[in-house]
């Protein structure tokens, strides 16, 4: 082979070995330092300065030293917005770039722990190159799914799961209600109606459930006029009745 072509393939293989998001690419990690013990987070994939387009997978690793606590979650940021939270390893998930607008992201992560105590960001920079230069367009859709009546007595049981802490507020004609009287755990996933009375005024009853993320109030509904302290389970309930 001339030394004409060794130096071609000598340049091709330093320029592979230098562009952003290739494999192989060091982690990007930042340690944080507690007095009994240390969290290492690292964001394994992409590279750091990587240009990326579709669907991206993202890569995190942590690593600990010292007597630490268990690892509670960890949660993911673009640009200090939002994105999701990760309970368990592997730590890893696909962002489809092409929802966003072109241009320059910071995506980070940080961990909570245990004890309570959130470490310091791990960070790498991105660009996202897609030819979008507008906000897409959202069509997705929600659709609430209705449960049966339950025996007299017994609650409606419904699930509520998304990214970071749910939070619960119930109401009756679409007015929030509070704790007190015949109502208890108006802010929970349950609510309890205790002594019906004997009004028996309609309503309808229904839970918004809130999420770090984007709000989206949730609703669907079962007709029931039950003769003893009943409760219903958010959040996909919203109780029709004769109260």
């Amino acid at each position: 082979m001339s030394q004409k072509r060794l130096l071609v393939v000598a340049i091709v293989l330093l320029a592979a070995l230098l562009l952003p998001g290739e494999a192989g690419a060091a982690p990007v990690c930042h340690t944080t330092n507690y007095s009994s013990y240390s969290v290492e987070l690292c964001i394994d994939n992409p590279a750091d300065g990587a240009v990326v387009s579709g669907l991206v997978t993202v890569d995190a690793s942590i690593s600990l030293s010292g007597s630490p606590p268990n690892i509670a979650k960890l949660l993911f940021y673009l640009n200090n917005e939002y994105l999701l939270t990760d309970f368990r390893t592997p730590y890893s998930f696909t962002i489809p770039t092409e929802k966003f607008v072109d241009g320059a992201y910071e995506l980070s992560v940080e961990a909570n722990m245990g004890d309570g105590r959130t470490t310091q960001r791990a960070a790498i920079d991105l660009t996202f190159n897609n030819g979008i230069t507008e906000p897409p367009v959202n069509t997705n859709t929600f659709t609430p799914y209705t449960g049966s009546t339950p025996p007299p007595g017994q609650p409606f049981i419904v699930a509520a799961t998304g990214d970071g802490t749910l939070s619960y507020q119930w109401q009756k004609n679409s007015a929030n209600i509070s704790n007190g009287g015949h109502y208890s755990g108006c802010t929970t996933a349950t609510l309890t109606i205790s002594t019906p009375s004997t009004a028996r005024k309609p309503g309808t009853w229904r839970a918004r459930v809130l999420a770090p993320a984007p709000t989206m109030p949730t609703r669907s509904e079962a007709a029931m006029v039950p003769p003893a302290p009943y409760s219903c389970a958010a959040p996909c309930c919203s109780c029709r009745v004769m109260r």
